[in-house]
């Protein structure tokens, strides 16, 4: 009988070949001789090698004894700030094998931020369309209130004389556009969530449809839109009731 090699795998893959036993002393071979088996003696947590958002791989880990690599990665946990522990490495690395040669020294934080460089550049890009589509729904929300208060000016006017509180006359037109927007949040939040799922790929740990990103999303909307009312209503509120009845 050939040897058998030790090795340990992540969590994933004791799921996925050993759903309903321990793996711990189970053997197995990638190439289905026998002198290529391989014993489970340990389970670790799940690793996403490349980016954050990968799905995780059923994945087993052999010595480097076993199967010599001329190339492997070396992972210290250091106290305190990682640069200042580099040339003690270097030294104790120098004095087991003087050949081997240490490259691309990085920071597990640095090494995170690299990975996810694309999706932090689209995040930005989409945030940049969003404020600029923020910016331009708060402009054509003000230029419709603004419109639609000219065209009420002697209404306004007329209430304003007939003793019409001015602090009713400004929660009126405030529903008027809290409703408008709330129409419009209703069309709108029917086609994000079609929208959202081309980003699903994207994101990380993060629902598509998470309630409390749309839920913020609305309130910022509706919050712009109703300061955006705001200002007209205002200026409705201070003009003078005999001159609109004598623009008429």
């Amino acid at each position: 009988m050939g040897y058998t090699k030790v090795t340990i795998c992540n969590e994933t893959f004791a799921r996925r070949f050993f759903p309903d036993e321990s793996p711990l002393g189970k053997r197995f071979s990638v190439t289905g001789k026998s002198e290529d088996l391989m014993e489970i003696v340990g389970v670790v947590g799940d690793v996403r090698f490349s980016a954050l958002t990968e799905d995780v791989r059923a994945e087993f880990y052999y010595p480097e004894a076993v199967f010599p690599q001329s190339e492997f990665t070396l992972v210290i946990r250091t106290i305190g700030a990682p640069e200042l522990m580099l040339p003690a490495v270097e030294d104790v690395v120098r004095d087991v094998e003087p050949e081997v040669v240490i490259s691309f020294p990085q920071s597990m934080e640095e090494i995170v931020s690299d990975s996810m460089s694309d999706e932090r550049f689209l995040m930005l890009l989409i945030s940049a369309f969003s404020a600029g589509a923020l910016l331009l729904s708060v402009v054509g929300h003000y230029g419709v209130m603004a419109y639609s208060i000219s065209r009420r000016r002697r209404e306004i006017g007329i209430r304003l004389a007939l003793g019409a509180p001015p602090g009713g006359i400004v929660r009126g037109i405030l529903r008027d556009g809290v409703l408008l927007t709330v129409g419009g949040l209703a069309i709108g939040l029917g086609i994000s969530l079609v929208c959202l799922r081309l980003l699903e790929s994207q994101l990380f740990q993060v629902a598509p449809t998470d309630p409390w990103s749309l839920s913020l999303a609305a309130f910022v909307l509706l919050t712009a839109t109703a300061a955006s009312s705001l200002i007209p209503a205002v200026r409705a509120i201070r003009l003078q009731p005999a001159d609109i009845v004598r623009e008429q």
